[in-house]
């Protein structure tokens, strides 16, 4: 072969493994994008110096990248302790580490990392558009799928019994509720309903997916926010009644 035939099959060849690089590495799934990112901020933007390094770490903190423990799907890890699908499921929300726990009774067996309101850092959700997140005890009350995804939603959708009694004294005290519309929360939260969703308390706080790795720490209206994938994931053992402790 000529050196001139050479030097145009040696760039194609070289062409095509770029390519089919590319593409590995976009097709395949990244299991944890928090690991994923910050080994790229430590190892390929900083360097070895020690405080770029602490710096490049805060600014992950920043953003809602995903990140599971253990990294087992959660159907194995429920088929190898031999538990049920019905089983005696509950949600615990850690709003210090921002991350949401599925546990079985007491035995914590996967956490996931989640976002919260936007305002969640200014305290205790207190009104309707106030974009913080409900603190306290609540439990689900409706679940929808949806499909295609829908952006900040996303595929999952699970909605929790806000206003709770709590939120309803607050209201009371704050004059934000009339006595009848406390009575109406009471009453709905007594037989395990959905509480009013037209009070000056706010309304529609649940779980949804609708994550994605550019998203800020805490990029939702009130809401729990978490990557589809992994809302779907407990989506099918969590049912409507289902215990949700937010701390």
């Amino acid at each position: 072969m000529t050196k001139k035939l050479m030097i145009p099959v040696i760039t194609i060849v070289a062409a095509i493994i770029g390519l089919g690089f590319i593409y590995s590495i976009s097709s395949s799934k990244i299991p944890d994008a928090y690991n994923y990112y910050k080994d790229k901020l430590l190892y390929q933007d900083t360097g070895s110096n020690t405080s770029k390094k602490n710096k490049s770490l805060q600014t992950l903190e920043n953003y809602h990248l995903r990140d599971v423990k253990p990294d087992i799907p959660l159907d194995k890890i429920i088929k190898d302790k031999r538990l049920k699908a019905n089983g005696n499921y509950n949600i615990f929300v850690d709003m210090k580490t921002r991350t949401l726990s599925l546990k079985h009774g007491e035995t914590v067996l996967k956490q996931y990392r989640i976002a919260g309101g936007s305002n969640t850092h200014k305290g205790n959700k207190e009104k309707e558009g106030d974009r913080r997140t409900p603190l306290g005890e609540f439990y689900i009350c409706s679940k929808e799928v949806y499909s295609p995804s829908r952006v900040y939603i996303g595929s999952r959708w699970m909605l929790l019994s806000y206003p709770n009694i709590e939120a309803a004294d607050r209201g009371l005290k704050n004059k934000l509720i009339n006595k009848e519309t406390y009575k109406k929360i009471s009453r709905a939260i007594k037989n395990k309903k959905i509480p009013p969703q037209d009070t000056s308390l706010g309304n529609a706080v649940g779980i949804h997916g609708g994550a994605v790795s550019n998203y800020a720490k805490d990029w939702t209206a009130g809401c729990i926010g978490m990557y589809d994938q992994d809302v779907e994931e407990i989506y099918k053992y969590i049912k409507v009644g289902t215990k949700v402790m937010i701390k």
